[in-house]
């Protein structure tokens, strides 16, 4: 995993067999395809990650909620960030890297229509979708690579989104 961040990449065998000293042999007995190398950098982020990606704000009022969601987002992917980026590209040719991210966009969405559940009777409403959308990587991403705005500022963008969804639905 350190490779794959130092280098911005995944790893080839080569490259991983010269960094680790282990024979280019040795690496494909161990990951027999890239995809296989690229399931196991997943695996090893999902496990130093999942506690910042499960993280959720405790029951409250809708406003105060969706703030906390804000800064608890914002603190996971500023953390896993470099990782989701390489993520991002490895899934265009990484099966089991496409897979998991489904998975997991799919385990987002349920666990936010639990959380708000009390306050939205549909778990398929467009108001919830529009806190999903708020709060996703993509939208991070995109105020923080595309746009270039401090931490701060994106935080700043996404809850002054959320306040108008919130306000809306009221």
């Amino acid at each position: 995993m350190s490779l794959a961040l130092s280098e911005r990449k995944v790893p080839t065998p080569e490259g991983l067999a010269e960094k680790s000293g282990l024979s280019v042999l040795d690496v494909n007995e161990l990951f027999p395809t890239l995809d296989d190398l690229g399931d196991e950098i997943r695996t090893i982020a999902a496990g130093l990650y999942q506690n910042l990606d499960d993280a959720m704000p405790r029951q409250g009022s809708l406003s105060i909620m969706l703030a906390e969601l804000v800064d608890l987002r914002a603190t996971f992917y500023e953390t896993a960030g470099d990782l989701r980026i390489l993520g991002d590209a490895a899934e265009q040719f990484l099966p089991s890297i496409a897979q998991a991210r489904a998975i997991r966009d799919g385990r987002y969405r349920a666990t936010l229509a639990s959380l708000f559940s009390d306050q939205f009777d549909d778990p398929n409403s467009e108001t919830l979708s529009k806190i999903e959308f708020a709060t996703s990587w993509e939208s991070w991403r995109h105020l923080r690579v595309v746009q270039r705005l401090s931490v701060d500022q994106a935080k700043d963008v996404i809850r002054s989104v959320l306040d108008a969804v919130a306000s809306q639905d009221r």
